[in-house]
This record gives C-alpha cells, structure tokens and sequence, in this order.
C-alpha cells in the first residue's frame, strides 16, 4: 500500500521528479489521535501514473521506490534533525 504525502507547497510538488526529493506532510492516526509528520523523502523512484478513483481530481504523482525520513516539526526537516529513516516501496505525492 502507498504512503501519501502532500507537498508543502506547488513549488515541491512540480519539483518531484525520478531520482529528486520531496519536502511534505504525512498525516494519521496514532493511538487515536490525528498525528501530522513532516517528511523528506529522497531519491524517489519511477513515476507511474495515479490510479484510482480518489486521484481522478487531485494532482497526484506516484513513485515506486525511495527513502523517507521523518520530522516533528518543519523546522526540524530544515536542520535535517530527523526522527526515524526507512525504504519504502510506494509513494502518492499530492498537491495542497
């Protein structure tokens, strides 16, 4: 399953291209609580296009390969002061 990320803003997002990085948000719930993360992700993979009903409407781009690497704060992501690192396969980048 794809982990989705959104931008910070246009300007990240129509920087994401094969072999760029992504500066964005990812947002869930932990322990039932709305938790947000802000997320560098690195040497993004092969773009493919989205697919799915949900992507119809929004700009999206989809990777399938690269590394993300989490944050608290946008200012930590600014100091690269990261909390935690991993591979992933898949990747949905959206805009807004």
């Amino acid at each position: 399953m794809a982990i989705e990320v959104r931008a910070l803003d246009e300007e990240e997002f129509n920087a994401a291209t094969q072999g760029s990085y992504v500066y964005g948000t990812l947002s869930g719930y932990v322990k039932g609580k709305m938790r947000t993360a802000y997320v560098l992700i690195e040497n993004l993979g092969k773009e493919q296009p989205c697919v799915g009903r949900k992507y119809e409407n929004i700009p999206c781009k989809f990777f399938v390969s690269g590394e993300i690497y989490y944050a608290q704060t946008e200012q930590d992501i600014d100091n690269q002061e990261f909390e935690n690192a991993e591979p992933f396969i898949e990747a949905i980048i959206l805009l807004g």
